[in-house]
């Protein structure tokens, strides 16, 4: 008897007196049961019952004839309730093995965000070659973070070459030979990758199941790969939020429901196969085993020599069993479904063995006296399987529903009553799926006519409307009933309620959403920020320098000096706050370019002399002999770190000394680089040890006092102590109140191979030497320059400043104007090019001169007040040859245009500077 069928007839049975919509459900339900071949088990008793009578009348005439064509019909039935009961078991172990999907899909997910955790990315990505210990612990500390809210025995995280960076739980020693080809696979395609069931060991065999995705570093405006990481889930241990679907929903029988039913799993093939029993644990018995059952004859054994008849097979003790085999080829197992023969067809065919026997009865009393008994049995027996799929229907935890193929429903499960939000099963029993369960009937018109052309649907998704009109999302399988001359007799389906898992997934949507819009509106107001104060900014160190040229009494020069002065602290703590914003962004990049050492600590000494000569106290250097001065780096982000520190120790020392000083640590002078130690030695104020805790906090200084007293936004030693991890080092403080303190970091820099470092990112050219060489001035001297800046007042400064310096100068006010004059001027020699201009802007302009071909090497140097990294690579991006930030001092200018006039003519420029000029790039 097959479950829908069963099913049918059980409501039949059940509904009869109720009101006249239900009971309307219930005839069809019958009048389909009987159409499908399958008697109601009320209506079977019944038809039992009356048989009686017939057989005493006609009992002495067909006694030989009925005992040779009960013969033949007790064979004929029991091989069709066989098939029967074999499909309803084949139905069982499909549709177990179908909750394996979401809970796959669940399993990648997973891996999917934890592929996207940046900790672990930018754990992988700063440090290749090992990370620090704070940032170990940091990735460790997220690894068990994501495996405690998951659910997850162990998380390892690999770098791209699938070498083991971080872990959390117990990794064994064949687990890296088992993941190589997943990791490979991952990193080079971006793609998850699933590794299969397997055993943990061979001693006591448990089981695993892997996940692999890649680790998506998402910093430097691009993707990533910076490794792997894998998941792994132990759906043998306990239940848990990870593990519940895969063996107690999918392996489990409800007790009672089944007394010989059994679910197990084969992992694997061959010697290694795994053999799991869920019916043993439940005996406290060894669920999982190496090898299959003593007996040769069961369907483990059979399929474990590779047969592939199984209508032999035995259980346990014996008995003949029902099986049926499901691969589950992502999970590398196969699903067995098995029940003994008789529990599903031996009491039908035992109950009709009686009938014929009674047939042959002598005495009509006999007949009478076994008809009734026989009576009596079959009832029980009925009742009983009625019992059986009763604990089954009514205690599943997904919705059930079975309908004609025009929509009537007909019958429910508990389960589907609640998804929808009705109060009981009658409620439901006599409507309409399109107009009463569906939100949108034409869904339901389109799912009948694929029913109709494939006869099932797999993973089918809906909106149905519960009774309020409130919508649910689910998901299942669907499938349509055929007569057995194929003609389509009712449609059923099994469905979830994942309203929750599709509104939890929308508000993780909307929420990264939120994030990327929020960074988005950060980083313009930033830039925004930037060019607002640094345009004025301009202005000021501009027509300062312009003052401190005029012939000014003492006073006002002073006044002068103090306002430049004030302006260039008002763009530090500019500085300040954008790094801090791409620190905090995870977009701090660091060059790798060879620079001097003695030169680099020589700028850091000549920015800070003047405030050290103005508070009386000896700022000095000790660079150690055997320190190699030819280094490779990022020598900015090193000179702003020493120039911050070394300012800190001045603005806290009121007499006595700042040293700074480099020592070598370790390291192979003909090898790839050396281990240096930077400190910073002052006999100022000092700090507690309590405050040394909070010094390196962003916006915190050692107390509120000192705040107000020295100034400073708090931010300068946070990022000093980013940009040195960065650089693979950690800063550090020790410190004594009222003797002064010492600030050190220790950092591994590589060699120059031997040729001479310059002393910045960007070339110089030289200073006024005594041996008669030209000067920047004397290169520049004649030199057209073509400026586009609409703001007046920046017009005048550069005006002044330019011409001050000998160049000739051309004014425009904006982008199109520049056009016009550098298509028909050819004189123009260089240009200087704001980015921000009515009508046209820079990047605009640039792009339409670079299209005129006699154009094509015209240096064009952005002149701009947007700061940032990404400001300059689109100026570049643009076609523009360099990039200088306002407001800009007047001797950086000159060495900019100088260089770039000097790499445009080549060895042309001899003809305008005297003999001897230094003009290399």
């Amino acid at each position: 008897m097959s479950a829908p069928a069963f099913f049918l007839g059980l409501s039949a049975g059940r509904e009869r007196g109720r009101v006249s919509d239900r009971a309307r459900a219930s005839n069809d339900s019958a009048r389909l049961a009987l159409t499908l071949g399958i008697v109601t088990p009320s209506n079977e008793t019944s038809h039992l019952v009356r048989s009686g009578s017939g057989v005493v009348a006609i009992f002495v005439g067909f006694f030989i004839v009925a005992v040779v064509a009960g013969g033949l019909l007790v064979a004929r039935q029991r091989e069709r309730l066989r098939r029967r009961a074999l499909g309803f078991v084949s139905s069982v172990a499909e549709y177990r093995s179908s909750l394996l999907e979401p809970w796959l899909l669940e399993r990648t997910g997973d891996a999917l965000v934890a592929g996207h955790d940046q900790i672990l990315a930018r754990a992988l990505e700063a440090v290749p070659d090992g990370a620090s210990a704070d940032r170990t612990q940091e990735a460790a500390a997220r690894l068990a973070v994501i495996a405690k809210a998951y659910g997850y025995t162990t998380i390892v995280a690999l770098d791209a070459d699938g070498r083991r960076r971080f872990a959390f739980g117990p990794v064994g020693p064949s687990d890296a030979l088992a993941w190589r080809g997943a990791i490979r696979a991952a990193v080079s395609t971006r793609t998850t990758q699933i590794i299969g069931l397997r055993g943990q060991g061979a001693a006591v065999p448990g089981l695993t199941f892997d996940v692999v995705a890649p680790i998506v570093f998402e910093g430097r405006g691009s993707e990533t790969v910076a490794g792997a990481v894998v998941l792994r889930s132990d759906p043998s241990a306990p239940g848990g939020y990870v593990t519940r679907r895969v063996l107690d929903d999918i392996l489990g029988i409800a007790p009672g429901a089944s007394p010989s039913g059994e679910l197990s799993l084969i992992v694997g093939t061959g010697p290694d196969a795994l053999f799991v029993h869920p019916k043993r644990k439940e005996a406290d018995g060894a669920w999982i085993t190496r090898s299959p059952s003593s007996t040769s004859r069961t369907a483990e054994a059979l399929l474990a020599r590779g047969a592939t008849d199984l209508s032999g097979a035995i259980d346990e003790t014996g008995a003949p069993v029902l099986v049926v085999v499901k691969d589950l080829p992502k999970f590398g197992a196969k699903l067995i479904g098995q029940i003994e023969t008789n529990e599903l067809v031996g009491e039908g065919a035992l109950a009709l063995w009686l009938t014929v026997s009674l047939l042959g009865g002598l005495f009509l009393a006999v007949a009478l006296l076994a008809r009734a008994g026989w009576t009596r049995r079959a009832r029980a027996a009925l009742r009983a399987n009625e019992e059986k799929f009763k604990v089954i229907f009514e205690t599943m935890l997904d919705g059930y529903a079975l309908s004609t193929i025009e929509g009537t429903i007909l019958l429910v499960n508990p389960a589907m009553v609640r998804m929808l939000g009705y109060a009981r099963e009658s409620d439901l029993l006599g409507k309409n799926m399109p107009n009463d369960v569906f939100a949108d009937a034409e869904e339901r018109h389109r799912l009948r006519e694929q029913l109709l052309t494939g006869g099932q649907v797999q993973g089918y998704k809906a909106t149905f409307k519960r009774a309020d009109g409130s919508p649910v999302i689910v998901e299942g399988n669907v499938r349509l009933i055929r007569g057995e001359d194929g003609t389509p007799l009712a449609v059923e389906g099994v469905v979830r309620d994942m309203t929750a898992h599709y509104q939890i997934r929308s508000d993780l949507i909307a929420a990264r959403e939120a994030a990327v819009t929020a960074a988005r509106v950060k980083s313009q107001f930033l830039a925004n920020m930037s060019h607002e104060i640094r345009t004025p900014l301009n202005a000021i160190v501009g027509l300062g320098h312009l003052l401190l040229r005029a012939d000014l009494p003492a006073r006002e020069r002073t006044y002068v000096s103090q306002i430049r002065s004030s302006a260039r602290m008002l763009l530090g703590t500019v500085e300040d706050v954008l790094d801090f914003s791409k620190i905090e962004a995870g977009r701090l990049e660091l060059e790798r370019i060879p620079f001097a050492l003695d030169r680099l600590v020589a700028d850091v000494v000549g920015v800070l002399s003047v405030q050290a000569e103005a508070k009386g106290v000896t700022l000095a250097t000790s660079l150690h002999s055997d320190v190699p001065r030819a280094l490779v780096g990022d020598s900015l982000r090193l000179g702003q770190v020493l120039t911050n520190l070394a300012g800190n120790a001045l603005k806290f020392t009121n007499e006595g000394q700042v040293v700074i000083e480099i020592t070598l640590v370790e390291g192979d002078l003909e090898g790839d680089g050396v281990r240096l130690r930077f400190a910073v030695h002052d006999t100022g104020i000092g700090v507690t040890p309590e405050q040394i805790t909070r010094i390196f906090e962003p916006f915190t200084q050692g107390d509120g006092s000192t705040t107000r007293q020295y100034g400073g936004t708090g931010l300068g030693l946070s990022i000093c102590r980013q940009i040195v991890e960065a650089m693979g080092g950690r800063l550090e403080a020790r410190s004594t109140p009222g003797r002064g303190s010492t600030f050190f970091f220790t950092v591994h820099l590589p060699i120059c191979d031997g040729v001479a470092a310059p002393g910045s990112s960007r070339a110089r050219l030289a200073a006024p030497r005594a041996d008669g060489a030209v000067t920047t001035l004397e290169v520049l001297r004649g030199v057209r320059v073509l400026v586009a800046e609409d703001n007046a007042i920046n017009q005048e400064v550069a005006r002044e400043i330019l011409q001050g310096a000998g160049l000739v100068v051309t004014l425009v006010d904006d982008g199109r104007a520049a056009v016009e004059r550098a298509v028909t001027d050819h004189e123009i020699e260089i240009v200087l090019m704001d980015v921000q201009m009515p009508r046209l802007d820079g990047l605009a302009a640039t792009r339409e001169i670079r299209s005129h071909a006699e154009l094509a090497r015209l240096p064009i140097i952005a002149m701009t007040a947007y700061a940032l990294a990404a400001e300059r690579d689109r100026c570049l991006a643009a076609g523009m040859n360099d990039y200088v930030a306002k407001p800009f001092e007047p001797a950086e200018l000159f060495d900019l245009l100088a260089r770039w006039v000097t790499h445009r003519e080549g060895p042309d420029v001899a003809a305008r500077a005297p003999q001897g000029a230094d003009s290399a790039p």
